[in-house]
């Protein structure tokens, strides 16, 4: 069975007036589009009437059509309409966590025209694509909301625990194959690039962390837009294909257990990625009274759609508050310290130009709830570490916490504040400290601080307070690892 790549509409002919190309895309599935594996893609462009062309489509996220990996698709044509003819390709099925590149070459008379299809892919996974998935059901044998084995019991205290948090991006490349899979682009050389580490690779070293910490704190593994460090997250219920799969993070996560160590996820919880949604006056700083925004997906452009597909909802409205579907539409944050106002900057404004989620809403609490208990199930971590806690209202926190702690009892839950005084996370039930124990300054040379000194990037805790923070121990570091450990 074939998936119709539907979702951009027709090229309008006047664009073609005064250019210099000889195809444009069509129609094509939303950037990210998830597969079911065994199932192949059918792509849409269109062409000067005429012209010759061909489709290519690459595995190892190359956009070269005449790379190694790549295959020609055989095409077919049709007629199209006024000077342009319709050509179709079709995928083969993909296998699990296949991702596809598509490339496409025209040639009209003299001229040849050879494009990547941007930073488009698709990707051949189990994952669900909505939360209204009947695997969800907890009734049924097969539901995601299952452990798949016997879950690893949860320490009864967090109390003597030492972290020991990393940026995965940056730590080890254990499979090369997913390096150039990352929107970000692929160069180790910059600092905003991928530079290709992943589960695999982390998996590999797991001994070098065991003689650093007891909790590995990983940053976020969702599928994510555009960002290295993995805080753009466009898709709440699969792995990043440039960091691995399920499987992969399973795999880890029980050779962790193993070795007694315990995996805390990063969850961005109440934002998405910020190319989600186009503010038609650019994004202008927070207005009470909202901006208008759509989304940013369409026929020429190359950023994703949300998923699950409950967030592309644009029909709900959430009034009085100033909503488009799931998201707020307030604009940029700037105020940190208005929070319980009646419209709190901190709260419904864009962090750091993410879109902000309408965590008020019941269903989209709810919504969130079922994707952290889904990570729990299906990849029995130990916990989360909460992102931002102090830019959604204290309901939202209220509301997730208790349900987290009934999923799987005894979890962590922590949280960050950016900025501001360490009373706002001690009002969400947290206590802020950046005091190493004895023990932690004796191991690692810690230098003795004061609790509650430290504004910027204090690590918050909501029911665990972790006191050991440990620093590299760069005499154990890794040599065959690229990149090196941080």
């Amino acid at each position: 069975m074939e998936q119709r790549a539907r979702g951009a509409g027709p090229v309008d002919a006047a664009l073609w007036a005064g250019g210099d190309e000889g195809y444009w895309r069509s129609d094509r599935p939303p950037v990210l589009a998830v597969v079911p594996p065994g199932q192949g893609v059918e792509v849409t462009f269109e062409v000067t009437a005429g012209a010759a062309a061909e489709v290519g489509f690459t595995t190892d996220g190359s956009a070269s059509a005449g790379g190694p990996a790549a295959r020609r698709l055989p095409a077919a044509r049709s007629g199209g309409r006024e000077h342009l003819d319709v050509v179709t390709a079709t995928s083969p099925g993909l296998s699990e966590g296949t991702a596809v590149r598509y490339t496409y070459r025209a040639a009209d008379g003299a001229r040849t025209v050879h494009r990547p299809d941007g930073w488009v892919s698709y990707v051949a996974s189990t994952a669900p694509t909505d939360l209204d998935d009947p695997r969800f059901d907890r009734g049924r044998p097969d539901s995601l909301l299952r452990p798949a084995g016997t879950p690893f019991p949860s320490p009864a205290t967090w109390s003597d625990a030492t972290i020991y948090h990393l940026l995965l991006e940056r730590f080890c490349d254990g499979d090369p194959t997913n390096n150039r899979l990352h929107y970000a682009g692929f160069d180790p050389a910059a600092a905003d690039r991928a530079h290709g580490g992943d589960l695999v690779g982390l998996a590999e070293r797991l001994d070098y962390i065991r003689g650093m910490g007891s909790v590995l704190w990983l940053s976020p593994v969702m599928q994510n837009w555009a960002a290295y460090h993995g805080f753009e997250v466009c898709n709440f219920l699969d792995v990043d294909r440039r960091l691995g799969t399920m499987r992969d993070l399973r795999a880890l996560v029980t050779a962790a257990h193993h070795r007694g160590l315990r995996v805390v996820l990063d969850m961005p919880l109440q934002h998405m990625a910020g190319a989600l949604l186009q503010y038609e006056d650019d994004r202008r700083p927070f207005d009470p009274g909202g901006h208008a925004v759509r989304f940013a997906f369409g026929p020429f452009s190359q950023v994703p759609l949300p998923l699950p597909t409950f967030f592309r909802d644009a029909a709900v409205r959430s009034e009085p508050r100033r909503t488009f579907g799931r998201f707020h539409r307030y604009g940029l944050l700037g105020q940190y310290d208005d929070q319980g106002a009646p419209a709190s900057e901190a709260e419904l404004g864009d962090l750091f130009g993410l879109s902000d989620l309408d965590t008020e809403s019941p269903a989209v609490r709810a919504a969130m709830i079922r994707s952290a208990e889904y990570w729990i199930a299906q990849a029995d971590v130990d916990g989360f570490r909460l992102d931002a806690v102090k830019h959604a209202e204290l309901g939202w926190w209220q509301s997730f916490c208790p349900a987290v702690r009934a999923s799987r009892p005894n979890s962590a839950r922590s949280g960050s504040c950016s900025s501001g005084s360490s009373s706002t996370a001690r009002r969400r039930g947290s206590r802020v400290t950046w005091a190493p124990t004895p023990a932690a300054r004796r191991r690692w040379g810690a230098p003795r601080t004061t609790p509650g000194t430290s504004r910027s990037g204090a690590y918050a805790r909501a029911g665990l307070r972790p006191r050991r923070w440990s620093r590299p121990n760069t005499a154990r570091r890794p040599a065959a690892c690229h990149p090196r450990p941080p």
